[in-house]
């Protein structure tokens, strides 16, 4: 799968690996066959899963139960962890707490999800009372099964408190996912990716990067994009000098291209679909401006991509945004309510260049904190610690 889950477990492995220790990750199968794979020089146990009908493209999964228990067993017995690190609280992650908790192996567990994140895979969710019965059910679902582990973290402080609000007892340590200075930042401009994505020459960049799904609320930028005047007053007959990019494939993406005709952007958006990761870097550089409407943000890695590559940053004032986005210095906040009042905050950003230079410094300097050295070293000194605890505790 695609996501800021997936992609933190997928760089906090290669980067442990970088630093000396032996990893190995269990995950979803992308068929309904167990499979080892090894994935940048990381062993992969896919266990055995499938796509269910209410999701879109096949890219959503869930584990096959039949077995599951018996093949977790026999990794955990064959590898023979010292620690072992969660990402969530879904099957095959349950299943490894109750084990390690039977073989008295410590466990870290870190949150990035909130309900909001799948709440609409779930059939008949915009029914209100199905909706409010089903977040009050998985958030009592994840405090039973992280209530478990020795140890619990989160990217935010933002996310410790929505934890919190919804019932978890427990304490838990903010640590930011981080994020690759070197492979992100503004030097990786790649103006062939222009010619490669088809995308105008002419125009200045708004970018979105990221899974194509209704939470992310795209359709309320499109919106807005709607809302901005149809030529500049420097290109009279010309559309106005802000065209939108959307990389990244989903369930919405195809109603989402319909929403753009209806609305007579088809030539003010681009959907680029799945953009490999190396040309992500260079996509990045080659925007104006990062936009993100989603209401279910614990971090985002996406922004904070953004920001280590020197990008103003427009955000919803929703969950963990935020804490990235200071508004009026490295971008600005704006709420999911009136499109106009979003496109007078773009056409601010893509009117003055000086305020957009201004904003990507501010940005390249608010990032440096989040730097992925930093968060491998606090993850490694809890690893330490949760491991000294657990063996003190046993003597």
């Amino acid at each position: 799968m695609i996501g800021g889950m997936i992609n933190f477990t997928h760089r906090l492995a290669w980067y442990l690996k970088k630093r000396g220790h032996i990893i190995k990750v269990m995950a979803l199968s992308e068929t309904h066959r167990t499979e080892d794979r090894v994935i940048d020089g990381v062993p992969v146990v896919g266990m055995a899963s499938f796509a269910p009908g209410i999701y879109k493209k096949n890219s959503f999964r869930v584990a096959i139960n039949l077995g599951l228990k018996k093949k977790v067993e026999k990794e955990i017995h064959a590898f023979s962890p010292d620690i072992i690190h969660v990402q969530g609280h879904y099957p095959v992650a349950r299943t490894v707490i109750a084990l390690a908790k039977q073989y008295h192996i410590p466990v870290i567990g870190t949150n990035h999800s909130i309900p909001e994140n799948i709440i609409h895979y779930i059939p008949f969710y915009r029914v209100p009372w199905i909706e409010k019965s089903f977040c009050r059910w998985a958030w009592r679902d994840f405090c039973r099964v992280y209530e478990q582990v020795d140890r619990t973290t989160t990217p935010t402080k933002s996310s410790i408190d929505i934890m919190q609000k919804n019932g978890y007892k427990r304490t838990v340590l903010p640590i930011s996912c981080g994020i690759d200075t070197d492979l992100f930042n503004p030097k990786h401009n790649d103006p062939y990716l222009l010619d490669k994505y088809n995308l105008p020459k002419d125009k200045k960049l708004l970018l979105f990067v990221g899974r194509v799904d209704l939470e992310k609320k795209i359709d309320f930028v499109l919106q807005a994009m709607a809302k901005l005047p149809k030529n500049s007053g420097k290109n009279s007959g010309q559309d106005y000098n802000c065209h939108f990019v959307v990389a990244g494939r989903g369930a919405e993406l195809e109603n989402l291209k319909k929403l753009s005709k209806t609305l007579g952007l088809e030539h003010r958006v681009s959907f680029l679909g799945f953009v490999p990761d190396e040309d992500l870097p260079g996509l990045y550089a080659l925007a104006n401006c990062f936009i993100i409407a989603s209401i279910a943000e614990l971090q985002s890695l996406v922004t904070m991509e953004a920001m280590a590559s020197g990008l103003p940053i427009l955000a919803a004032r929703v969950a963990a945004l935020p804490e990235l986005v200071k508004s009026g210095k490295n971008g600005y906040l704006f709420d999911l309510k009136n499109p106009a009042h979003l496109a007078l905050k773009i056409k601010k950003i893509f009117d003055n260049e000086a305020l957009r230079a201004t904003m990507g410094k501010a940005s390249l300097a608010m990032i440096k904190k989040h730097n992925i050295d930093n968060t491998m070293h606090m993850f490694e000194k809890l690893y330490d610690e949760t491991i000294a605890e657990k063996m003190n505790r046993a003597a």
